[in-house]
């Protein structure tokens, strides 16, 4: 049978596009051309397909649709530069059974070799071009892999829930139990449900692939794309970048040191068109920002939250992960819970003992350290501080010393069970491990800050990177506070830079500084600020002055107090002033190498304010991070910062080491004190739901069929529908 060339016209309407312009001889010459041809299969896949009496048609992509189909007749649009023509259904009462695969067999004769209609060498629902034709090629594939029942379990629900909570303590799997996951949701779906593969694609704009892996952080979105193939790295990001915040109103420039609000651009009027949603490190998930991202979601997106109760919640927010957890402990708003409770044994033993540690921590116990007298290889290992905070200073810049000059213990390959040094690897390395501490101390003027953060920077900067010659230390003028960097210095953003800005910078990440060179567009007094020499050098130069000078000090510094009580009188002279900070320069450009590969380079007051020295940072600020080795200090002089969560996140950012400095009653705080009550995940979420049920939080579960309004009250916020039920508000 031959076929007419409307009933050729009609059966081809049913390939994908690029098919098609393979088969009208159009191929892409490049990267452009193939993304452009992806871009408009993604645009046509909610349009309906011309039926071909019941038979599923040939190669038709198997995808979610994003948006409500619509009733118009598709169009064919092949790159070749003739014009769109409108195509009608196939008449398919004209043929019976036998025409139609005799239909069949003419198109696949008709389609050229490199791309067969049937037995294609990719899947027809993967239109990504990084993607891999099987999953076996993928990297997402977990054979060999036993799954226990409660993985299989948790595997059920992954692929047919329509928002899932995935939990499990440390060492229970969820990273490979996700990327198998993904793997089965992209390729084959779960044919035992009846579940199709959503397969893969490319989103217009700035969305990427349709298939999005998120995290709070800058750095724990470094540390999951570690954990990806290459090809599947693109669809990792933060959360800010996926709701692509951009500047709500500029309100100035770097340069000038004013900073823009950035605002999300992917809101209810401009949804999000992700197929699936995964967003790991859960616990850090703040309901604000949960409420920017569940607006942007179209109710058939599917949302995955990987997370663990017991690690910190957010600093300045409630978690959305214990609320969403709530209702799927009960299948309730979509929900529905995946749990993971079975620890597995990790192929290096050092894992082993960081997790046994762990969960020690999570029962109340205090962890059980080696004897590294007796285990060269020792993994955990703890020492005791003084109980005053000023000498436990000192013992805590002298372990450091010593761990980061001591060579590390390997097997020794030869000799089974035996033990080398390795001295190019040192047990503790200060630009790449991690020392955490409880809180940040800005205050110098109260003991208990000497075992926090900014103290320990101070001291462990000048050790750790000596002051030289050749690089000084630098008293940097940072508008509202003064900065003392030198080249070489580990540091660390604590701003977000905007999520267009290739490589970003965000909160957290750490770099270090190299380079450090006088601003010339700053006015201010240059004795003041500079090395640290050539300014300790002019401040006791003008004491002197001041001890030798009979007028009195008031001269030497050349203040005159009756000008300053006239301009104490002018307001006016405030909001001039409040400007200028605004605008205010650095006294010094600082530049920045980032561990993502980004350089910076900062002049504004406020830029160079935003760095901090990193040699110490604090367990939120580490939180989704990773090190080899990890220094803890648990001291009894911050006992309000410890708690058993904080600790069981602290020693979980180990890979191979953890160095814990404690007091004992610092220890004990640490292991008994819950920031979340409750002995099991039940009890835990039960407290969450009686503060959900009886408290004045706001929490919406899942995105929305309609539009609706978050109405303001004086105690929180409710929903109303379109047409302005506000009964409910107080």
């Amino acid at each position: 049978m031959a076929l007419s060339p409307e009933q050729l016209k009609n059966l081809m309407s049913s390939l994908p596009v690029t098919q098609r312009a393979s088969m009208a001889g159009v191929k892409p010459t490049n990267a452009e051309e193939r993304r452009m041809l992806q871009h408009i299969e993604s645009q046509s896949l909610a349009r309906p397909i011309p039926s071909l009496g019941g038979r599923p048609t040939l190669a038709r992509p198997i995808a979610r649709q994003s948006t409500p189909p619509t009733p118009a007749p598709r169009l064919l649009a092949i790159a070749n530069g003739n014009a769109e023509q409108e195509l009608a259904p196939i008449p398919t009462e004209s043929m019976d059974s036998n025409e139609l695969d005799e239909a069949y067999r003419e198109l696949e004769e008709a389609t050229p070799i490199e791309e067969p209609v049937i037995g294609s060498l990719r899947p027809t629902w993967i239109h990504f071009d990084e993607a891999p034709k099987s999953v076996e090629e993928s990297g997402l594939s977990a054979d060999g892999f036993q799954f226990d029942e409660s993985q299989m379990h948790a595997l059920k629900r992954l692929l047919s829930g329509k928002h899932v909570c995935l939990i499990g303590a440390a060492g229970t799997g969820k990273t490979t139990m996700v990327r198998h996951a993904m793997g089965l949701l992209i390729y084959k779906g779960d044919p035992e449900q009846g579940m199709k593969p959503l397969g893969i694609r490319r989103l217009s704009g700035e969305q990427g692939p349709s298939i999005a892996i998120c995290a709070f952080t800058g750095i724990a979105t470094q540390v999951i794309r570690a954990t990806l193939p290459q090809w599947l790295q693109p669809a990792c990001k933060t959360i800010h970048t996926l709701l692509e915040y951009k500047p709500a109103s500029v309100v100035g420039s770097n340069d000038d040191g004013k900073r823009a609000m950035f605002v999300p651009t992917r809101t209810a009027l401009n949804k999000l068109d992700h197929d699936v949603i995964v967003i790991d490190e859960s616990s850090m998930l703040g309901l604000d920002l949960w409420h920017n991202l569940v607006d942007a979601l179209r109710p058939g997106t599917i949302v995955i939250l990987i997370g663990d109760l017991n690690q910190l919640k957010p600093v300045a927010d409630a978690t959305f992960f214990a609320y969403a957890l709530s209702a799927a402990v009960d299948d309730q708003e979509g929900w529905t819970l995946a749990a993971l409770t079975t620890i597995h044994r990790q192929k290096e033993a050092a894992a082993n003992k960081i997790i046994e540690a762990a969960h020690n921590i999570l029962k109340g116990e205090t962890p059980v350290f080696d004897n590294p007298q007796t285990d060269p290889n020792w993994r955990v290992i703890g020492f005791e501080l003084p109980p005053q905070a000023d000498k436990a200073h000192a013992a805590i810049v002298s372990a450091v010393e010593y761990l980061r000059r001591a060579p590390t213990p390997e097997m020794d390959p030869n000799n089974l069970g035996q033990y080398i040094m390795d001295s190019e690897r040192h047990i503790f390395e200060p630009y790449s491990d991690l020392l955490l501490t409880a809180g940040n101390g800005y205050d110098f003027n109260d003991s208990k800050s000497f075992v926090q953060q900014v103290p320990l920077n101070a001291t462990l900067s000048r050790i750790i990177e000596k002051p030289s010659e050749e690089h000084p230390v630098y008293i940097i003028d940072a508008g509202r506070d003064s900065k003392k960097f030198a080249v070489g210095h580990r540091v660390m953003a604590t701003k977000n830079e905007s999520p267009v800005i290739k490589d970003r910078v965000t909160n957290g990440l750490i770099g270090r500084i190299i380079g450090i060179q006088p601003n010339m567009n700053w006015k201010g007094n240059r004795s003041l600020f500079g090395t640290e020499k050539e300014v300790n050098d002019y401040r006791t130069q003008m004491a002197k002055s001041m001890m030798d000078n009979k007028n009195g000090a008031q001269s030497a510094m050349g203040v005159n107090l009756e000008a300053f009580s006239l301009a104490m009188q002018d307001t006016s002279q405030f909001e001039a002033r409040e400007k200028q900070e605004e605008e205010r320069q650095a006294s010094h450009i600082v530049s920045v190498r980032f561990a993502n590969g980004a350089d910076r380079t900062y002049r504004s007051a406020i830029d160079v304010g935003d760095l901090q020295l990193a040699y110490a940072i604090t367990t939120h600020k580490a939180q989704g991070s990773q090190a080899d080795t990890v220094i803890v200090v648990v001291h009894h002089a911050v006992r309000q910062q410890l708690s058993r969560e904080w600790f069981y996140t602290a020693v979980t950012r180990a890979r191979r080491r953890v160095v814990v400095l404690y007091t004992r009653m610092g220890l004990s705080i640490a292991v008994t004190r819950q920031q979340i009550h409750g002995a099991t995940m039940a009890a835990k979420v039960a407290r969450y739901r009686e503060v959900m049920t009886n408290g004045n939080v706001f929490v919406r579960l899942r995105a929305r069929e309609q539009i609706t309004e978050r109405v303001p009250t004086i105690r929180g916020v409710v929903e109303s529908n379109a047409e302005g039920d506000y009964d409910n508000a107080e």
